[in-house]
């Protein structure tokens, strides 16, 4: 396992444009801070540091999870790596999680941007519970980075799909907006989504102790499972059917 975490690792260090949107996307939050104070709601700061950070986490799974696969066949690397005798599932899958892992420290960021370029008090009310429903947010978030890297070696130039993965999902997620505003069947959907429940359970824990916490953390953990499992089966399944000739592994 750590071989294929230094391997991750390495990767971003040789090519840190993967790291470029932790630079690009919690800048987002200048311009949300910015409007909070515009409108005298410094009480809003710490929902806003909560929204950029998740928008960080989602945009860079879906930007990771594309740049593995494309890295892999634009090398010509993808054909031999699933005729190796070594999983490739398992390969890609922690390299997905060691590189989502590296954009955790945005959230610093975020707050160095509210705290020390705003002066707004970014503080949480319930930590332990917010901090639970972090990692199981960050957990289904690598599980749907794992999926759609299956997905992306089904198809070519998975670039192109970055941003149809990345904005429709804030709405679903209840970033932008709040979930109950969207129409119904959008909304039904945000209710059976991992980072949704994920959200709004962190957003809560800013506040006070969120209602009906271990019901909700219950939830969050069964959904953010399910999406792993989701991901490592229907790779498993995509991988079968690449050694079989059923995918086109070259650029």
């Amino acid at each position: 396992m750590s071989e294929h975490v230094r391997t991750a690792l390495l990767l971003v260090l040789r090519r840190p444009g993967v790291l470029s949107l932790l630079v690009f996307v919690p800048l987002y939050s200048v311009v949300f801070f910015t409007v909070v104070r515009q409108n005298g709601r410094p009480d809003l700061a710490a929902t806003v540091a909560l929204t950029s950070f998740v928008m960080t986490l989602w945009s860079h799974a879906v930007f990771v999870s594309s740049e593995a696969v494309d890295h892999d066949r634009a090398e010509g690397m993808l054909e031999v790596l699933l005729a190796a005798p070594r999983s490739y599932a398992r390969s890609l899958i922690l390299r997905i999680a060691a590189t989502e892992a590296v954009c955790l420290p945005a959230a610093a960021e975020i707050a160095l941007i509210g705290g020390w370029g705003f002066g707004f008090p970014l503080r949480m009310a319930a930590p332990a519970a917010f901090v639970a429903a972090l990692l199981l947010t960050f957990a289904g978030t690598v599980g749907s980075a794992i999926l759609l890297a299956s997905l992306f070696v089904l198809i070519r130039g998975a670039r192109t799909y970055q941003n149809a993965l990345t904005y429709p999902c804030y709405l679903l997620a209840g970033l932008v907006v709040p979930a109950s505003l969207l129409p119904r069947p959008l909304a039904a959907v945000s209710h059976g989504w991992f980072l949704a429940w994920g959200a709004d359970l962190m957003r809560d824990a800013l506040h006070a102790v969120p209602a009906e916490l271990p019901r909700r953390l219950l939830v969050l953990a069964v959904l953010a499972a399910g999406q792993n499992l989701a991901g490592v089966l229907f790779m498993r399944r995509v991988i079968r059917r690449a050694r079989d000739g059923g995918v086109a592994l070259h650029a």
